[in-house]
């Protein structure tokens, strides 16, 4: 039997499964992944994370989905990396480099009483390319285009932050049925790698009301890639600044599309708890 140690992180309600692999490699499955991130029969998580060793960077970051498959790049979940990192000795570095399957991340923390209490995460340069994201669509950029599913005609802005996002404005985001679109969208066989999906309300040019549902992992509390792609999706259609504070059910991220063209991700992380799991 496969006995592995865990830690349960969140930031802002978006949870995951830390599994420290710098180490010793469990040679986790797809199907163990899926089983441990299931809130019934597992521990439960938005998503699982290992902690490796990196040759090119200080730690490498991979990530899964709650389904079981593999995902470039979580905002939320590198900042709940970052913390493990630190507060558990792996670094005694307030800034260091993460990894990530859509490129290096530098990392700088906030630290209080000896402990990483929030991150803010160079994100990298947003690319609104439909070959990048990847989308089949004639245009060369995914922008202000209408979709339609289930009857509806949708304004859509899509883009890549390393993994790919459709962030679509409405007017109403309280009454917009998300739990019977959202799933319809991440599967439009325009993006063949499926998509995360942001809904958003633009309450001021400086703060969004978002909900997101997320690839291979439904409606979540938050996301930090989904809250930079809305924030750049806004910029481009003229409907926000460059920072931007974004509202999630899960508590709020502030954002900042610098004029280098970074987006920089601020926000909390938490420590939930920690244990052993059989396989």
């Amino acid at each position: 039997m496969k006995e592995l140690i865990f830690f349960k992180f969140q930031g802002i309600g978006n949870d995951f499964v830390v599994i420290d692999e710098i180490d010793k490699n469990y040679g986790l499955t797809s199907e163990e992944i899926k089983s441990i991130c299931d809130r019934h029969f597992g521990i439960g998580a938005d998503g699982l994370i290992l902690a490796q060793a990196s040759f090119g960077a200080d730690f490498k970051m991979v990530f899964f989905n709650p389904d079981g498959t593999q995902a470039q790049m979580c905002g939320n979940g590198i900042r709940c990396l970052a913390k493990y990192l630190f507060d558990h000795g792996r670094t005694d570095n307030s800034r260091f480099v993460i990894e990530t399957q859509a490129g290096f991340r530098m990392i700088t923390l906030d630290l209080r009483d000896g402990k990483a209490v929030s991150a803010k995460v160079d994100m990298g340069r947003p690319n609104f390319m439909a070959k990048i994201i990847p989308a089949k669509v004639e245009l060369e950029e995914f922008i202000n285009i209408p979709i339609k599913v289930e009857g509806r005609e949708l304004p859509a802005t899509s883009l890549s932050l390393g993994n790919p996002h459709c962030v679509i404005f409405v007017d109403d985001l309280k009454n917009f049925p998300i739990a019977d679109i959202g799933g319809k969208i991440e599967n439009l066989p325009i993006f063949p790698e499926r998509v995360n999906v942001e809904f958003a309300q633009v309450l001021s040019r400086n703060e969004i009301e978002l909900k997101v549902w997320e690839r291979g992992a439904g409606l979540t509390l938050a996301c930090g890639t989904g809250a930079c792609a809305t924030v750049a999706a806004g910029v481009k259609n003229g409907l926000c600044e460059r920072s931007v504070k974004i509202n999630l059910p899960g508590g709020s991220l502030d954002v900042q599309w610098a004029e280098s063209e970074k987006i920089y991700l601020a926000g909390s992380a938490k420590e939930v708890f920690s244990g052993k799991i059989s396989l």
